[in-house]
């Protein structure tokens, strides 16, 4: 078991957790998109299934254990990080201090655009450290470390949304 296999792990099934999200509730997903700067490109919600399918392309290629498949899927994915930060700091620039990104399961969801910001900037670090050390095959151990992450990484969610609920409470109430 290493540690960069480990993380690829958690990375890959954070990927395909969203990836799935996302498609099973296309129109949720493509209602959100819209609100993002640069999808121009992006003419109707069918095309916007190309963001789900690249990132379960990406979560699978972290997930497969050949070590060919893993480098590729990791620069993907610290690009694909890079370019939702940059669209989520633009909607933070722009007065929106907290919103819908449609990253999680929940795509309705709205969080904090700093915690968003701080959680990509966090699996940006961790899937270039997973990248930096030499290959080696995956095993049992890595996913169920992966796994382990992944819950971690959800109970931590689960707490900033529910802070995010508390102070709009207070300020309502």
């Amino acid at each position: 078991m290493t540690l960069s296999s480990s993380i690829f792990a958690f990375v890959g099934f954070l990927q395909l957790r969203s990836a799935i999200a996302k498609i099973r509730k296309p129109d949720l997903f493509w209602a959100i998109l819209q609100r993002y700067p640069g999808t121009v490109w992006v003419r109707n919600s069918k095309l916007a299934l190309l963001v789900p399918a690249a990132e379960g392309a990406l979560g699978l290629g972290l997930l497969l254990p050949f070590s060919w498949t893993r480098l590729p899927a990791g620069i993907g994915v610290a690009v694909f990080l890079v370019l939702a930060s940059a669209a989520v700091y633009w909607r933070y620039h722009h007065g929106e201090k907290a919103f819908a990104c449609g990253c999680s399961t929940d795509l309705a969801e709205e969080l904090p655009a700093s915690a968003m910001l701080l959680k990509n900037a966090l699996l940006f670090s961790m899937t270039l450290f997973a990248m930096w050390p030499r290959w080696k095959p995956v095993s049992s151990p890595d996913y169920a470390m992966g796994a382990a992450l992944l819950l971690a990484f959800d109970a931590l969610s689960a707490a900033l949304v529910q802070e995010g609920r508390i102070s709009k409470w207070k300020r309502v109430g």
